[in-house]
């Protein structure tokens, strides 16, 4: 299985359905919409450091102040 087919899977696995998962360079994309800041946001960033790669940003692209915000979320494998 490819990485981003598998790392799409582990997170539909465990309940994170983001909006894409894609490869720019050395890192991994992952765009969460409209996400709870703990069940969705801080466990993604949780899920990927179970598979080995460490957070390298959030950036967040809608928030109206809520506990529910999308953000593109960036990681890069752990060498």
């Amino acid at each position: 299985m490819e990485e981003l087919e598998r790392i799409w899977q582990y997170l539909n696995d465990h309940g994170i359905y983001p909006e894409y998962v894609d490869r720019h360079a050395d890192d991994i994309l992952i765009l969460v919409n409209r996400g709870d800041w703990k069940h969705q946001h801080l466990y993604c960033d949780y899920l990927l450091n179970e598979l080995g790669y460490t957070t390298v940003s959030e950036y967040i692209t809608d928030d109206d102040g809520s506990d529910c915000y999308s953000a593109l979320h960036t990681y890069r494998m752990l060498k």
